[in-house]
């Protein structure tokens, strides 16, 4: 019983993650399609049975979802009152009207329907069945405790037999989804190691070239300076040259070490749970003036987009990992420093706004937007706005995975040619104004 808990908690959870995009289009659907068929039912077609009440009923429930929001001390159980909503809404509903319309040919169809459209769904074979299962279960003890006569089907084992080919045939389909999505994953796993293997040693070689240069480069010079004082042959070396090797040294150790951020990035992004997820308690604000100051850039002119500005009043306290955290604000850099040149105009804008649930870090940056129509899968794994070869896919999904595995959320908004603006949403830390120096350190 545990391990279908268990499963059922990490299975919402991931149906939660892959569905988020579509769901207010199925809220929609829920809220209007309920009362909406009622009257074509009731008027157009009529039945052997309807009932308003249930109907109304099922649309209620998708309200919260539509709006995203449910009271402060429920909202991080969201996932799950979407399975509760679906399973109100497909199985329970229709197998409960398929049982008061004593089975009614019109009934069966739209259950089977119903029961195929849960299985586009939800891609979890296991998460379908409780769902299916629970729906059903609920929908007949309804029937029942509101019947004096319980009729039973004609052909029973046709009907099972019916649903249970669709059944098995929406899971071959969702299983082979899977592992479709699993190889994809895996392979680009699999490439980011290689590479990160292949650079990271002649990095690390060049990199102690560099820093070994760098420590002798002025006993050598010092060296040459003896020996022309000493009137000893020795070619000239002017100061700006000696100058200009002591610049190249420090370039190297730079570039090396940006190299490995991105390296670090990419690792990452492929799969964060390669990083310890311990939690810890860290100023947003130190967090987000180290990622800034951390983040390679390519030029100078890059990191001057960036305006961003903290204070006592505006910082707040989160529990998090703060490698994870910072890595989050390096693809979100990564993504508006790429939109700002190819739309060849735009700043950067980060601040922070403390709240009474959540505290949030906006991102916004003024180049080129996303399109509308790429909106609702920004955050889907391989989903991308760049073009071909530009980017992987992964990196705005690796947020969304981040943010939600400490209890936040991440969402954005944007207007095509004008702005983007991401906004994170970070847990209140309890007692957090009591604790609010904590660590702080001074921000640019």
């Amino acid at each position: 019983m545990i391990n279908i808990v268990n499963y059922f908690k990490r299975a919402s959870k991931e149906f939660y993650n892959q569905i988020q995009p579509q769901l207010k289009t199925l809220a929609w659907v829920g809220l209007l399609g309920m009362p909406l068929t009622y009257f074509y039912w009731i008027i157009v077609h009529p039945r052997t049975y309807d009932n308003l009440t249930i109907r109304l009923i099922g649309s209620v429930i998708c309200i919260p979802i539509l709006i995203n929001k449910l009271p402060s001390s429920l909202s991080k159980h969201l996932p799950t009152y979407s399975i509760i909503a679906l399973t109100y809404n497909l199985p329970f509903f229709f197998n409960y009207m398929l049982f008061k319309s004593e089975f009614d040919r019109i009934w069966e169809l739209t259950t089977l329907l119903s029961l195929m459209l849960l299985m586009f769904i939800v891609n979890a074979w296991g998460l379908v069945l409780i769902i299916y299962i629970t729906g059903l279960l609920l929908g007949f003890s309804v029937y029942a405790l509101t019947t004096e006569t319980i009729v039973w089907p004609e052909s029973p084992l046709t009907l099972l037999s019916i649903y249970g080919f669709a059944f098995v045939a929406g899971s071959i389909f969702n299983h082979k989804t899977a592992i479709i999505n699993q190889e994809r994953i895996n392979s680009v796993t699999s490439v980011a190691f290689n590479i990160a293997h292949e650079l990271r040693t002649p990095l690390l070689g060049i990199k102690s070239a560099a820093v070994a240069l760098k420590k002798h480069l002025p006993a050598i010079f010092d060296g040459y300076l003896l020996a022309q004082k000493s009137k000893l042959a020795v070619k000239p070396i002017r100061d700006s040259h000696y100058q200009r090797l002591q610049n190249i040294t420090e370039r190297i150790i730079t570039e090396t070490d940006n190299s490995n951020i991105f390296i670090d990035m990419l690792l990452i992004n492929t799969n964060y749970k390669i990083v310890t997820q311990s939690e810890e308690v860290f100023s947003m604000a130190t967090c987000v003036n180290n990622a800034i100051n951390r983040y390679p850039f390519q030029t100078l002119h890059e990191k001057e987009k960036i305006h961003w500005k903290s204070s006592l009043e505006n910082d707040f306290l989160c529990l998090a990992n703060e490698i994870l955290i910072s890595h989050v604000i390096f693809n979100l850099l990564k993504n508006s420093i790429y939109s700002i040149k190819s739309a060849n105009k735009g700043e950067i804008f980060i601040y922070l706004k403390p709240g009474s649930h959540y505290n949030e870090l906006h991102f916004k940056d003024t180049a080129e937007g996303i399109p509308p129509q790429q909106i609702a899968t920004i955050f889907n794994r391989f989903s991308t706005t760049k073009s071909y070869g530009a980017g992987s896919g992964i990196g705005l999904a690796f947020c969304k995975d981040v943010m939600e595995n400490f209890g936040g959320k991440i969402r954005v908004k944007s207007e095509y040619n004008q702005f983007t603006e991401f906004s994170l949403y970070f847990p209140v830390i309890k007692n957090q104004k009591n604790q609010l120096p904590f660590k702080q350190q001074k921000t640019h």
